[in-house]
């Protein structure tokens, strides 16, 4: 982490070296670019404020809370987002397995049927991954896909005007997306 503290620093030098190029193209100023780190760092720190939290969030909702990150860095800084991308991803790939916290992110009841997940290509790709990882056989685990499948095909008919914010009579449709899986003791 202080290797990539290191590296935004040394860019930050190099960037304010240049200072005729940066008033000639309508840079930020000093005050502005501190702003938008912060806004850029912010999303950041609620991600790690629920990992190292004293409960024990759910795999999946660490995926979710950095999926929406993400997205809030996006917004902030649309131009310089994938620079924060490539440090958090390079780590994520390093420390953590990607592909559990997207299948388990794809099979929680909470974002599966509020976000639609089952048209998600690469949440489906991981599942399956995970899936074949664990299976004794590649028929085993088609199996297990299969029925994964029906099950929640099956939960959606049944569960559809359930889910909240899809039944147009629920008195709350503010929930949508509200759900705290940190409280589930999930995948």
């Amino acid at each position: 982490m202080v290797e990539d503290a290191r590296a935004v620093h040394e860019h930050g030098t190099v960037i304010n070296q240049q200072p005729k190029e940066r008033e000639a193209h309508g840079a930020l100023s000093r005050q502005e670019a501190e702003e938008v780190a912060n806004k850029i760092i912010e999303p950041l720190y609620e991600v790690l404020r629920v990992v190292d939290g004293d409960r024990r969030p759910s795999i999946g909702f660490v995926y979710a809370k950095l999926e929406a990150a993400k997205k809030k860095i996006c917004e902030v800084s649309p131009q310089y987002a994938h620079l924060v991308f490539d440090v958090v991803e390079d780590r994520w790939d390093r420390q953590m397995s990607r592909d559990l916290h997207m299948a388990a992110y794809y099979l929680h009841p909470a974002y599966h049927y509020t976000h639609e997940l089952a048209y998600e290509d690469d949440l489906t790709a991981a599942f399956t991954r995970v899936v074949e990882r664990l299976s004794r056989s590649p028929v085993q685990a088609a199996d297990a896909i299969d029925e994964v499948n029906e099950e929640l095909s099956g939960a959606w008919m049944a569960e559809s005007g359930r889910v909240a914010g899809s039944d147009p009579a629920d008195p709350n449709p503010s929930r949508v997306g509200s759900v705290d899986p940190a409280d589930s003791n999930g995948v």
